[in-house]
Parts: C-alpha cells; sequence; structure tokens
C-alpha cells in the first residue's frame, strides 16, 4: 500500500523540510529524555518485621517504598524512529517520483532498489541517529536482570534481602580489677537489634549493554550497506519505495 499514492510531487517537495525538521526537533527530545536515567528506573521495597520485634511499647514500623517505572525505553525508541521513518519515506517518494536511478539496498534479509539521492539523504541522517541511540540507557551491569512479564517494565531482579536492625541501649557492667575492693561499674552501652528484613525488587524499563551494543552494530551494518549501494547505483524502476519501517524494525530487532 503507497501512503503517498494520491499526493502530487510539489507537496512532497514541501513536506520534506517540514519532517526533517520535526526529525531534527525529536531527535534532540529523546536525547534529553534519555539523560534522565531515572525515567526509565524504579524499585519496591518491603518491609518484613520480626513478629516479636518491638522497642518498649513501639512496635517498629518501616513505610514500604514503591517507585514506578514513569518511562518505556522501548516505547521511547519506538516514538523516535517513527518519525526518523516518515522523514525517509518522504524523501524516498519524491526522489523515486524524480528519479530512475536506483540502486540495491539490503536491510537485515530484505532488499529495496532504493534512489541513489534517497541513499544520500538516509547517509546523512544516520550521525545525528547515531549520536541519540550511543545514549540509550541501559541496565545496571551490578545486577542480575531477568526478563519481565509486566508490561509496565522490560527487566526484573530477584529481591534482595538485608536485615533491618535498631539501636538499643543497655548495660554493660565493668567488673573492678582483680585485688580491688571497689563496687562494680554500669555504663550504657549500644547494640543493634535486628527488627527485620528490607527485601527490595529492582525493575527497569532500559535495555540490557547487550540490546544497546547490538543496536548500534545495526545501525554499523546498515551504514556499510547504504555505502555499498551508493557505489551500485543502477537504472532497475519501482513503483514504490517506503523503506522506512523495514530500517525501523531492523534496528530495533534486539528488543522485540
Amino acid at each position: 500500500m503507497n501512503k503517498f499514492k494520491d499526493v502530487i510531487l510539489h507537496v512532497l517537495v514541501a513536506l520534506q523540510p517540514k519532517k526533517d525538521g520535526m526529525l531534527t526537533s525529536i531527535l534532540d527530545e529523546t536525547k534529553n529524555v534519555f539523560g534522565n536515567s531515572e525515567n526509565f528506573t524504579g524499585h519496591k521495597m518491603t518491609f518484613l518485621p520480626l513478629t516479636e520485634s518491638t522497642t518498649g511499647e513501639k512496635k517498629v514500623l518501616i513505610q514500604d517504598e514503591l517507585k514506578p517505572v514513569s518511562l518505556s525505553v522501548k516505547e521511547r525508541l519506538e516514538y523516535t524512529l517513527n518519525f526518523f521513518k516518515d522523514a525517509i519515506d518522504v524523501v524516498a517518494s519524491k526522489e523515486l517520483t524524480n528519479t530512475e536511478t536506483l540502486a540495491e539496498l539490503n536491510i537485515g534479509d530484505k532488499s529495496f532498489n532504493v534512489p541513489a539521492g534517497v541513499l544520500l539523504s538516509i547517509q546523512k541522517k544516520i550521525p545525528a541517529l547515531r549520536n541519540v541511540l550511543k545514549d540509550i540507557p541501559t541496565a545496571r551491569i551490578d545486577r542480575k536482570w531477568n526478563k519481565s512479564d509486566d508490561p509496565n517494565y522490560r527487566l526484573v531482579t530477584d529481591p534482595f534481602n538485608v536485615t533491618s536492625t535498631i539501636k538499643e541501649e543497655y548495660g554493660l557492667v565493668l567488673a573492678p580489677p582483680v585485688g580491688e575492693k571497689i563496687a562494680a561499674q554500669v555504663i550504657k552501652a549500644v547494640k543493634d537489634v535486628p527488627v527485620g528484613t528490607k527485601s527490595t525488587i529492582y525493575f527497569s524499563s532500559q535495555l540490557t549493554s547487550r540490546e544497546k551494543s547490538e543496536i548500534l552494530h545495526n545501525l554499523d551494518v546498515l551504514d556499510e550497506n547504504i555505502s555499498a549501494a551508493i557505489q551500485k547505483a543502477n537504472s532497475i524502476p519501482v513503483k514504490e519505495c517506503v523503506p522506512g519501517e523495514a530500517i525501523v524494525n531492523f534496528l530495533l530487532q534486539p528488543i522485540v
């Protein structure tokens, strides 16, 4: 299906700079969003008191904590790459209408006959995209992450259990030195008394370092394929050229 079927050429010519400008704005916005890892992480801390834990007449109580994940890295990537796709498809349709000079572009297991001018346009956009993708937030490598079934986040840890204590005063008897006839002394001392366990589960919508590395690798492969395709420009005619969605799917392949 050609999404530009009823659009005439001069409309595409006017539309291209608007799409390019919007893409630049979204890339800058997403780069800023990726810069704050707090947007993509959360945790849940549950206090598990001992059954007989009291201090005097007051029961020890530590409030549970919950910080939800506010944003999803995958959803933000899809949102941003949708603008990348639209900008590519606009210039692809324009160039296809205006030229018959085509080159074969391989994207993963797919192949497209793309106007040479489109290849040059995509190639110019790749550095800005790479500049954003290299800032993709990744999960902490010092934690063991498991895949999550919860749609709100991708990764989850097993519970981290830490003993919770309080300071408690008690009387410490100091015996007099041997041979001295003086009374023993009692001084105040402080000890840590276990009152329960903090059980914390961490969750994140971030990508793993491996997934980020694979996305950047796929972008490098795409860049190399575009360079190769430009050198093999030919005159094979096509009726439709919308490689944007295939490019987005290829870049996101590691996290699908």
